[in-house]
């Protein structure tokens, strides 16, 4: 199995080149990406029957799961519906988070590995009196799945280009977007989340 909800040992990101690959070092960050997807239809496909209900607002249904790996974070998912495309959504997510999360101060390509992957870095604000917290993590999506569906898959990872700003740094242990059409203009959008947001200094 290739792809975990997280692929990190002790919560500590792995080179991006690393991703995907097995014990023989066979294998890439397209392996890496399909086997996350597939996991991520299964559960789907399954109802995420595992999942806690949490709490149900405005249209938008949290629940969470716990992973038994040692590390005491949980899985978060956020389900909610919303007026547009999967491909809009799937673009909205991927290049325009400035306009819809304030938190971000900072962003940038650092690699572009393939039409449907990259390394990505960014920072965010925290609350105060915390410092902007910087993430530097792999990304790959596919826009062709089954009845018009999309997926985005994200997790951190290190690469020798990466830029962070402050030195201060979060590590997404998993990402997962699953963006499915219900109507002609509308998608169920379903996020899961386990960010670790401790703070790690680099000297």
């Amino acid at each position: 199995m290739y792809c975990r909800f997280t692929h990190l040992e002790e919560g500590d990101p792995v080179p991006y080149t690393d991703l995907g690959k097995d014990e023989s070092g066979s294998g890439d960050h397209v392996r890496y990406t399909d086997s996350c997807i597939s996991a991520l239809l299964k559960e789907s496909a399954e109802k995420f029957r595992d999942w806690v209900n949490c709490l149900s607002s405005d249209g938008t249904n949290v629940s969470y799961k716990k992973v038994g790996d040692g590390l005491p974070l949980w899985l978060w998912r956020g389900v909610t519906e919303v007026s547009a495309e999967p491909k809009q959504i799937l673009h909205r997510l991927l290049r325009e988070r400035h306009l819809w999360d304030a938190d971000i101060v900072r962003w940038r390509v650092v690699e572009t590995l393939d039409e449907q992957s990259e390394v990505f870095e960014y920072s965010v604000h925290s609350m105060a009196p915390h410092p902007t917290r910087d993430y530097c993590t792999f990304r790959s999506w596919r826009n062709d799945l089954a009845h018009g569906a999309c997926a985005l898959v994200e997790t951190s990872v290190t690469h020798p280009e990466s830029k962070q700003g402050s030195g201060l740094m979060g590590t997404v242990l998993a990402g997962r977007y699953l963006i499915e059409p219900i109507g002609a203009t509308r998608c169920r959008l379903t996020y899961i989340t386990r960010i670790d947001s401790r703070y790690v200094v680099f000297l």
